[in-house]
């Protein structure tokens, strides 16, 4: 919030309590316009939180400030285990194992419904618009295709960078498959745990080494996500660096990765036919039938992306039928 006031604008902090007990946050940045004017609901990535959207400052650069220019009524929302997301009713994120027991697929069943109802109670209206990145995207569209009644709450699905299924992925992240079935025994001898989360030192040290570890970082970002900093603005370099990682949970990492070794979009495998019986009523993790999405989607697909490959993408326009 500190960042959007320093730009020049309001920004409201919203909190909401899903029906597991995590308390997420959410930053508004509300319309100077006394009408109701649109509603845009915007959702970060994976190891992000809510200050990427504003990374880039005002003056044209961040779609948020853009959006809040022309009226809109613009929602920040942050997922569990993120920077602005650590609060539960019950457990202490700093000591709890049973607080990281969560993926994405938590968040797509219990986070995302949760902020939209959230935003749309507090403005008085009946659907917004969505715009998401990567994980933003990949939680979304695992909502809108289980829940019907959720494709009535959003005008319109913007995907940035989509990311439904990982068969083509080009990146050294890939590597991460051959731990699955270890740290998967770790996790259920030891319990869950976090992943990358952001911690002031961490940041301060960033920010302040920032020229020194500009060329590794750039080596890193490209080494993992095909990331090029000259697509960036060099003068915010150390916004970016000390805003991330924004954290999330290991076991929501293991479920990326089992997406990449099936090729598919599907629910977290608990690598237990007894368990997916239980679970799901079946032996293996079910797949998302993404031809259930109704609400229309628009995708943006970057050439280079070395995660949300445009193969990949081609895949999914072909599944959704209002693009």
């Amino acid at each position: 919030p500190e960042m959007i006031r320093h730009a020049g604008y309001p920004c409201e902090v919203h909190n909401v309590q899903t029906k597991d007990g995590y308390i997420l946050t959410m930053h508004r940045i509300p319309s100077r316009l006394r009408l109701k004017r649109p509603v845009v609901f915007m959702q970060h990535g994976i190891l992000a939180d809510s200050s990427c959207w504003v990374a880039n400052g005002a003056g044209g650069r961040s779609l948020p400030y853009i959006l809040a220019d022309m009226g809109c009524d613009v929602w920040l929302g942050n997922v569990r285990g993120s920077t602005y997301s650590r609060a539960h009713s019950t457990l202490d994120a700093d000591v709890s194992e049973k607080y990281w027991r969560f993926s994405w697929q938590h968040m797509s069943e219990q986070d995302i419904p949760s902020m939209v109802n959230k935003a749309l109670h507090v403005s008085s209206q009946r659907s917004l618009y969505y715009v998401g990145h990567s994980q933003g995207t990949l939680v979304a569209f695992a909502r809108l295709a289980e829940d019907p009644e959720f494709n009535n709450k959003i005008k319109m699905l913007f995907a940035l960078g989509p990311v439904t299924r990982l068969a083509n992925l080009t990146s050294p992240i890939k590597s991460l498959v051959y731990l699955n079935r270890p740290a998967f025994l770790g996790m259920s001898m030891f319990g869950g745990t976090e992943v990358l989360p952001k911690k002031a030192i961490s940041q301060w040290i960033t920010a302040k080494l920032h020229n020194q570890i500009a060329y590794q970082g750039n080596n890193m970002m490209m080494y993992l996500c095909g990331v090029h900093l000259e697509h960036y603005y060099k003068d915010r370099l150390p916004v970016y660096l000390s805003h991330t990682p924004g954290g999330t949970s290991l076991q929501n990492l293991l479920h990326f990765s089992q997406m990449v070794e099936s090729g598919k979009m599907q629910k977290w495998d608990h690598w237990s036919a007894k368990e997916n019986l239980d679970a799901y009523g079946q032996e293996t993790s079910p797949e998302y039938e993404l031809s259930n999405i109704k609400s229309p989607v628009a995708l943006f697909v970057g050439s280079l992306d070395q995660l949300a490959h445009p193969v990949d993408n081609k895949v999914l326009s072909k599944k959704l039928r209002n693009l």
